[in-house]
């Protein structure tokens, strides 16, 4: 579509982080008419409507996505967590079975994924999901969130000394990652005194 409209798309994620909603809406029903299946307009409208309150209005601009996109991963991961928040604990789930078959490529997807697993507490897809990720050689491709997210899974499945390894994984590639030092401190208390994992 040209430099002019990623150009606008750059202006609404710097728009976002202003907090300049309206003007980040104004610019993405621009987009959506000159290509209305631009995915990350619509999720980013999506992160909007939650960022000012309105779920349900979140959910039905992903579901919208997913009507001609559905594999789009971030489509699929945020609508998991924010379908977890209305305590549509099954509907999550099920969405969740489709996030992990999706087979977009790329370590941002395996972060989404893992990340949005982790927030509904599927442990085990978490570490279904690293296996995998290993036997394609991609998790060292992966950054200090990834492996948080997979020691936070080893964490709540009873692994500590796995849980420990990642974390330090996690520090060795993120030194500034500040809560998987914390959950290390904790793994140092008995069970009943930790707070952890953040």
């Amino acid at each position: 579509p040209g430099l002019d409209f990623f150009s606008k798309h750059e202006q609404i994620q710097l728009l976002m982080g202003k907090g300049e909603f309206q003007q980040c809406e104004e610019l993405a029903s621009e987009l959506i008419s000159q290509r209305p299946e631009f995915a990350p307009v619509w999720n980013n409208l999506a992160h909007i409507a939650w960022m000012e309150g309105d779920l349900p209005r979140a959910i039905e601009i992903l579901q919208k996505v997913l009507s001609f996109q559905p594999e789009n991963v971030h489509a699929l991961s945020t609508l998991c967590n924010y379908l977890f928040m209305q305590g549509k604990k099954e509907e999550a789930f099920a969405l969740a079975g489709r996030l992990i078959e999706s087979k977009t490529a790329g370590y941002e997807f395996w972060l989404k994924k893992v990340k949005a697993l982790s927030f509904i507490g599927d442990d085990d897809n978490v570490i279904a999901l690293f296996k995998r990720a290993e036997e394609e050689d991609s998790s060292e491709l992966m950054d200090g969130t990834f492996w948080h997210w997979c020691a936070v899974a080893e964490y709540r499945r009873g692994n500590l000394p796995l849980a420990r390894a990642y974390w330090k994984k996690c520090l060795e590639l993120a030194p500034y990652f500040s809560i998987a030092s914390e959950n290390i401190q904790e793994l140092k208390k008995p069970w009943w005194d930790r707070v952890c994992p953040q």
